[in-house]
């Protein structure tokens, strides 16, 4: 198997020497399954997040889902994996002055996705501030942050919404 600088993955034919070839069947050369549907994005997505193209029809009206939604909605985007859910989010707190709470299945992602989208919003110091919220990862200063308002995303695992600390700051938004 190879990976080339261009991103594509390729596969040779390999059986060990101790198998009879007669039983290896190779599937076909790997090839691109995505469609390419991206199309040039409006001016508000190169201005929030640097980016010049949508990936899809369906990335953009999730986002446009996301943004148009009544103050405390709820929503659920659904979208194959890598097609942009994220950019729901990250755009989000850019349009809105409230909190907008990501929850991701386990604390690693958590953490993971707050790197990514603080690399994202390097470009805004201070205008979105996210965290993410971890018992080991000194709560109390991210409880006091999300409190003080100095974050407007945090990214938490369903854990961490329910029970301790965070739940209670949580309801403290849903009632204001």
């Amino acid at each position: 198997v190879t990976w080339n600088a261009s991103g594509y993955l390729s596969a040779e034919p390999y059986a060990p020497g101790w198998l009879s070839e007669k039983i290896v069947i190779m599937d076909e050369r790997p090839q691109l399954r995505a469609r390419n549907e991206g199309f040039a994005g409006e001016p508000y997505l190169q201005q929030n997040l640097d980016f010049e193209e949508w990936l899809s029809p369906a990335q953009k009206e999730a986002v446009w889902t996301v943004l148009n939604s009544p103050d405390g909605s709820t929503c659920i985007i659904v979208l194959p994996t890598g097609c942009g859910k994220s950019t729901c989010f990250w755009l989000l707190p850019t349009f809105t002055q409230g909190l907008t709470v990501v929850v991701v299945p386990t604390v690693a992602l958590a953490m993971d996705q707050k790197q990514n989208v603080s690399n994202r919003f390097k470009n805004f110091p201070g205008r979105v501030n996210p965290c993410s919220f971890a018992a080991d990862d000194d709560p109390e200063s991210t409880i006091d942050k999300i409190k003080r308002k100095e974050s407007r995303l945090v990214f938490a695992s369903p854990e961490t919404c329910v029970s301790g600390k965070l739940r209670r700051v949580l309801d403290g938004f849903a009632h204001e």
